[in-house]
């Protein structure tokens, strides 16, 4: 089984990973042919006939999809807004100003990023 879960990591989820972060704002009947790849990998590992139940996400520590878009995303974000990120990505994200005033708002403490 530790065999097979590395095979398929390094063929399957890498290319499923691979960009993946296009797919953000997609609808989820769009994205569905991804997770359905990530079941039957699932499926090939635990050696699971083709229409049972996944439990093994859980042992194999794997996010869905949704997740994993959402993961990605958070990570650049959080790789610019440390500095650690190509420059490009740097440059797009910033975060919000807040009015100039005597007394700090509390919209200041939000950490709210600027969308153009």
């Amino acid at each position: 089984m530790s065999t097979m879960t590395i095979i398929v990591h390094a063929f399957v989820c890498s290319r499923i990973d691979y960009c993946n972060s296009l797919l953000i704002g997609l609808p989820k009947v769009q994205r569905s042919p991804n997770q359905s790849v990530l079941n039957a990998a699932t499926r090939l590992i635990a050696r699971l006939p083709k229409f049972s139940h996944i439990f093994m996400i859980n042992q194999l520590h794997w996010l869905p999809l949704s997740a994993r878009l959402e993961l990605k995303i958070l990570v650049l974000v959080l790789k610019s807004k440390l500095g650690v990120a190509a420059k490009y990505l740097i440059d797009h994200i910033h975060s919000t100003l807040s009015a100039t005033s005597h007394q700090p708002l509390r919209s200041s403490d939000c950490h709210v990023l600027f969308v153009p």
